[in-house]
């Protein structure tokens, strides 16, 4: 019951929220206090992705290589996808992005939507459309652009195929952060928009959060500043709201950037250093290259 209580609550309120991390430790607590318990594999799966969530990164790569011995492809692939997506996106926030592709890969290449897709119930999560996700972001880290934007369509269409509305969102936030990354500004607003009415109307707060700091951003970029960093500075409030400590460090660096470009050098100044602290505390270095940019042009300024 602890474990079906974390999980609604991840869906409701985000997998970074603290209720949710609680039911999960409860669960876990229980286990152990029980030797006997057998399957405790989604409560470990849970508790392993809420402390993804809430930014501890290296505890989440720890606990995911854990779990990799104890899963079999041909035993049970739901277990073997959930650590795969795991450890993949972990990996990502890591900036390990080739290891985290290589996770990601593997999860595409046995998923089947009409065997699988009844695990969401047991993980809140679609192994299919989320490892599509994280892979078209690996992708794009590597430098595979058009492979990147392939991905994350099918994220996007496979979510719509299995008519599954908390996977929908992930299916967008793929496709807006990708177009955001790629420099494809007006693609990012429009997915971007899309993702903030459907979030909105069913109640998922990340996806909305998200999905207005990349508007935000994207809007900048083409020099539309009315209202924009607003836009950012909202979409990071209710990210944080949430629980969410991994992607901080970009959405802070999306906002330093988007006072940076409006001329605000002080403001861009200090939510770089509260990226960068970021960063390294959680040791989530995905977002180092972007965020040297910024500190490289303030520091030109300065001179």
């Amino acid at each position: 019951m602890r474990t079906m209580l974390g999980a609604s609550l991840t869906v409701l309120n985000g997998p970074g929220h603290q209720d949710a991390g609680a039911a999960f430790q409860q669960a876990y607590d229980f286990c152990r206090e029980r030797g006997t318990l057998q399957d405790s594999f989604p409560v470990k799966f849970g508790l392993c992705r809420y402390h993804w969530a809430t930014g501890r990164i290296r505890e989440a790569v720890t606990e995911a290589e854990s779990l990799l011995p104890l899963v079999d492809l041909q035993r049970d692939p739901g277990q073997y996808m959930a650590v795969h997506v795991l450890l993949g996106l972990s990996l990502w926030h890591r900036g390990e992005s080739q290891r985290a592709l290589q996770c990601l890969q593997e999860v595409a290449s046995c998923y089947r939507s009409d065997r699988d897709a009844q695990l969401f119930f047991t993980y809140m999560m679609d192994f299919g459309v989320v490892g599509r996700f994280y892979e078209a972001l690996a992708l794009l880290s590597t430098g595979r652009g058009e492979e990147a934007r392939n991905a994350a369509k099918a994220s996007l269409e496979l979510a719509r195929e299995l008519d599954n509305p908390y996977s929908i969102g992930f299916g967008y936030m793929a496709n807006f952060m990708v177009a955001l990354f790629s420099d494809e500004f007006e693609k990012c607003i429009r997915f971007a928009d899309e993702c903030i009415g459907f979030a909105t109307s069913h109640g998922f707060p990340e996806f909305a959060a998200m999905a207005k700091a990349c508007k935000g951003y994207a809007r900048i970029k083409r020099r539309q500043y009315d209202g924009s960093l607003q836009m950012i500075e909202e979409g990071v409030e209710e990210w944080e709201e949430t629980g969410y400590g991994a992607g901080r460090p970009l959405l802070r660096g999306l906002l330093a950037d988007g006072f940076l470009l409006n001329g605000q050098h002080q403001r861009a100044r200090d939510e770089l250093t509260t990226a960068l602290e970021l960063m390294e505390q959680q040791e989530e270095r995905q977002s180092a290259v972007f965020l040297s940019g910024i500190e490289r042009r303030l520091a030109s300024i300065a001179k």
